[in-house]
């Protein structure tokens, strides 16, 4: 990637790195790192990069920062315990009403 500056910066969901990765293989041969990133996200992430865009906005909609969205979709909590974890080291106050529309709201992934 030398050469090439940058033009903006944003949390990436895995999905979503997934699609870009999968097209830039097809204009040319992706970096060992490109690559091993490529097969990480192909291993792990079962839905669409529109689909993590869409779940991250809901996210955020519910008052999620990006980056904590970004990272709900790639971790997918089951539980609110789970959740409350990722939730720990945020100024997020989780209610019991946050905590069920944000598990369902991933629950839409799997």
């Amino acid at each position: 990637m030398i050469g090439k500056e940058q033009v903006a910066e944003r949390p990436l969901a895995l999905a979503e790195l997934k699609e870009i990765l999968a097209a830039r293989k097809k204009e040319a041969e992706l970096t060992f790192e490109q690559k091993s990133a490529y097969e990480y996200a192909s291993d792990l992430v079962p839905f669409s990069g529109k689909k993590a865009s869409e779940a991250v906005e809901k996210l955020k909609a519910e008052g999620v920062e990006e980056k904590v969205a970004v990272k709900l979709v790639d971790l997918l909590p089951k539980t609110k315990e789970e959740l409350a974890l990722v939730f720990e080291k945020t100024r997020f106050d989780l209610k019991e009403g946050a905590v069920s529309k944000i598990l369902d709201i991933l629950a839409e992934l799997r």
